[in-house]
């Protein structure tokens, strides 16, 4: 961004938050992006489909605590893994967004979506129609 700034060029910015998406995390996509992308398997492939099982949560009001429940989608984001699982688990958007030709930057659950362009009404109309069009296809 900088870098557009000093070649005096507008860039533009659109910031997702994917609120509670570490609570959303499909346990078999996951495991498909450990294997498929990150090429994980046999045994770690296996511990990786028994970590987020292996983790419950419970509710406490005052000082009564509900039943524990395993989790059944989602990951813990108290250990270290949890925010780097989520990375992996949203590979694709990084590749829906590379080919639309947009930079992007993730950082857990908040994705900033970038582009740079030479301030006309021509270009600047073109960028905010392709970031616009990049946001509809990764919320479909």
């Amino acid at each position: 961004m900088l870098e557009a700034m000093d070649n005096q060029k507008v860039s533009i910015l659109a910031l997702l938050d994917l609120s509670a998406a570490f609570d959303t995390v499909d346990h078999k996509a996951l495991l498909k992006q450990l294997k498929d992308r990150c090429g994980v398997q046999k045994d770690a492939l296996q511990w990786f489909d028994f970590y987020p099982s292996k983790h419950s949560q419970m509710v406490k009001l005052n000082d009564i605590l509900s039943k524990s429940v395993s989790l059944i989608c989602g990951l813990p984001q108290g250990p270290v893994l949890g925010p780097l699982l989520f990375l992996i688990y949203t590979l694709p958007l990084g590749d829906i967004v590379q080919c639309m030709s947009l930079q992007y930057h993730l950082c857990a659950d908040d994705t900033q979506i970038c582009m740079s362009c030479v301030p006309n009404n021509t270009n600047v109309v073109y960028s905010l129609k392709r970031i616009e069009m990049c946001i509809q296809v990764v919320n479909s």
